[in-house]
């Protein structure tokens, strides 16, 4: 899917840390991403968007394990 830019994981509550690691591994390209009601905390956060680095569109939306930290 290299040419995937929009891409929703919405409610996908079973999803770890290490699985949203692989998201930037597999599509580096993203521009959008939904990770609404996802279990990420800080540190995934933190890791993911400084390998999404076209990531102009984040839902972050009842995200509960996220801090002010990370979205600092």
């Amino acid at each position: 899917c290299s040419g995937l830019v929009n891409f929703s994981m919405e409610d996908c509550r079973g999803v770890s840390d290490k699985g949203f690691l692989e998201i930037p591994k597999l599509n580096p390209r993203l521009t959008h991403l939904n990770i609404a009601r996802c279990n990420i905390n800080d540190t995934a956060l933190v890791e993911l968007l400084n390998k999404c680095n076209k990531l102009t569109n984040l839902n972050l939306t009842r995200c509960e394990e996220i801090t002010e930290r990370s979205i600092l």
